[in-house]
């Protein structure tokens, strides 16, 4: 499972960097008409963290290109903080695979929504709701038929990041926890030995609290991370065996009860058995 991680985190940083700080960010864009002009501006002010800046000026744009929809799209991810570099720095760490995913959020803690809590934080948190709704506006971006690989390869990293959100609301709402540390060991202290089933799940994975809808989320995420390992199968000319290997490993993990359908009792069941269970298939 490991090298799934390691795996985003080799696409992230060919993402992140082939573009931020570099010519290729301001490719096509430095010329002297009025519209070039504009869009060197907006993409420079995402290399500079100014998101509403980038928000502003593509969001009302339609027929987007696929380096201007992960421009659009990184931007709302940066809205809510979170941080490709974090993982890069992690991928490679002893972190099971799920810490090494949720590093992104910044390995601090999330709130649920609304907050109930009145105690003070040295750190204010997000909350679940302010993640999910830049991942949606991020998702609706991306051309869901795109062939190009930085879409794949975020789509991809989306998919992850809303399958670690799932989890994470789905804890905090079986729990009761206003605030909930995103790592398996926070998941553990959250849940204190309480066990989560496949309605706490669809309740969480569904805003109509239905099984179906549920279930397409789920494989939409994983469809989406089997693109980005296509990505990096490309890009590595065909030779991704291990990759491919790893990712069927976390299937494996994820289909507890070996029926090669991967649906809300699955997630529930990676809760239970794999994140606080510690089992590994």
């Amino acid at each position: 499972m490991k090298k799934l991680a390691v795996l985003l985190s080799i696409l992230l940083l060919t993402l992140v960097f082939a573009g931020c700080g570099g010519t290729n960010l301001f490719e096509g864009a430095a010329d002297d008409s009025s519209s070039a002009a504009k869009e060197f501006d907006a993409i420079r002010a995402l290399d500079k963290g100014d998101y509403d800046s980038v928000i502003s000026y593509y969001a009302s744009k339609s027929n987007l290109n696929p380096k201007q929809q992960v421009y659009l799209a990184s931007a709302y991810l940066g809205k809510v903080n979170v941080d490709f570099i974090n993982l890069i720095e992690v991928a490679d760490s002893d972190l099971d695979t799920f810490d090494i995913i949720a590093s992104i959020f910044g390995g601090g803690e999330i709130a649920a929504d609304p907050s109930s809590s009145s105690s003070v934080r040295a750190k204010a948190a997000l909350t679940i709701s302010d993640y999910l709704n830049a991942i949606e506006l991020a998702l609706g971006v991306l051309d869901e038929n795109s062939t190009d690989k930085n879409v794949r390869t975020l789509k991809g990293v989306l998919g992850a990041l809303d399958t670690v959100l799932i989890i994470a609301k789905t804890v905090m709402d079986v729990s009761g926890v206003d605030y909930l540390v995103l790592s398996q060991e926070g998941i553990r202290d959250a849940l204190n030995g309480v066990m989560v089933d496949e309605n706490d799940v669809v309740n969480n994975a569904s805003d109509a609290n239905d099984l179906d809808e549920a279930n397409a989320r789920i494989n939409r995420n994983l469809t989406a991370i089997a693109g980005a390992i296509d990505v990096f199968s490309s890009i590595k000319g065909g030779d991704s065996s291990d990759i491919k290997e790893d990712f069927q490993d976390f299937l494996d993990d994820l289909d507890y009860d070996s029926n090669d359908i991967y649906d809300a009792g699955d997630i529930a069941d990676y809760i239970n058995h794999v994140i606080v269970g510690g089992h590994v298939g």
